[in-house]
């Protein structure tokens, strides 16, 4: 059991490692962090470099990773940038509300 859990901080420091390279890469090219999170992940899943091969591993930490991208979302839109797509985003000319 205890081996199992330094397995999981193991890899719980690479996917943080992992993550913190590529925001440091797409920044370098200015691009969006959101990307570099996103290569970062992709480079020590199982279908890049398998670093991480333990899929409720994986599963575990993409559900993390799903909420952290929806909290970033969330953080990226300013009310002003909500206020320019709210005719889309809430119905088109079927919302009266708006």
């Amino acid at each position: 059991m205890q081996e199992d859990f330094r397995l999981m901080i193991v890899d719980l420091v690479l996917v943080l490692a992992a993550a913190a390279a590529g925001e440091l890469f797409a920044s370098l090219l200015r691009q969006p962090v959101i990307l570099g999170y996103l290569l970062g992940g992709i480079v020590v899943g199982p279908a890049g470099l398998g670093l991480i091969k333990e899929l409720i591993q994986v599963d575990t930490l993409a559900e993390f990773g799903v909420a952290f991208l929806l909290f970033v979302l969330g953080v990226e839109f300013s009310f002003a940038e909500l206020q320019k797509v709210k005719a889309i985003s809430l119905g088109g000319e079927a919302c009266k509300l708006c």
